[in-house]
Formats: C-alpha cells, structure tokens, sequence
C-alpha cells in the first residue's frame, strides 16, 4: 500500500513494481498527483481523471507517446440526459444491496453538526464516508 500523501509515493510505486509501473491509476486528486501519476504509470497503462480535489494539472500530451499511455475522463455528468444513468444506478444500488460492493462510513454525525462534517472533509483528514443523520 502506497501512501499518496507522502513525497515520494510515485517512487514507491516503481520499486514496487520493478521499475515497470503500474498499468491503471484512478485518480481523482489533480495538481501535481496527477502529475507523479503519470511519472508511475506503465508502458500502454491507462491513467483515468475522476476528479480535481485539489486543482486542474498543466501537462505536455506528447509525454505520452514514448510510453503509448492514455489519459482518460470520467465522470458522471454525460449519464445525467440518460436511461443509462438510472440503469447504473440501480445496478450499483443493487451490489451494494446483495453485499458485492461495500460502502466504507467511517463515521455518522446529526445534521446540527454539518460545519464538523464539512471541516473533515476539506481538510482531508477523514476516510469513507461521512453520514449526515436528520
């Protein structure tokens, strides 16, 4: 397991793999994760973007030439005009339900204490989710 916090994260993750790197990185971070992403990602590996929690990334496209990678968008905004949207949702809802998919709440809070949820959140210092009870 590689922490993405620490400064040489990208380093661990080419020692762990020899050198190689790794052939499918999701990342949702931005700003210069992103870019040490790129810097550990195999030859043909595909880096997906789910998000930009911490600012959009400057890059040159040709770096990924020499090592034929693929940058990939994602998200779920192009489902929203679909039926597709509402067929995924129900599937997803659906492994969730028969235990396939497990959500991780790591805590539950009443809703009078929205401002804490929100602090945990934007500070990053909480993992899982985070439950609002009315």
């Amino acid at each position: 397991m590689v922490n993405y916090r620490e400064p040489d994260w990208h380093e661990q993750v080419l020692r762990a793999t020899g050198g190689k790197g790794v052939d499918v990185i999701l990342e949702a971070v931005g700003g210069e994760i992103f870019l040490k992403s790129l810097e550990c990602l195999a030859n043909f590996g595909k880096l997906i973007v789910y998000g930009s929690s911490s600012g959009s990334s400057v890059f040159d496209p040709t770096i990924l030439l020499t090592k034929n990678q693929t940058v990939i968008g994602f998200g779920l905004y192009g489902f929203l005009e679909n039926t597709l949207y509402t067929e995924s949702l129900n599937t997803l809802f659906g492994y969730i339900k028969q235990g396939k998919l497990n959500v991780q709440i790591s805590s539950r809070f009443p809703l009078a204490e929205a401002s804490k949820v929100h602090h945990l959140i934007a500070s990053r210092s909480s993992q899982g989710k985070l439950i609002l009870q009315p």
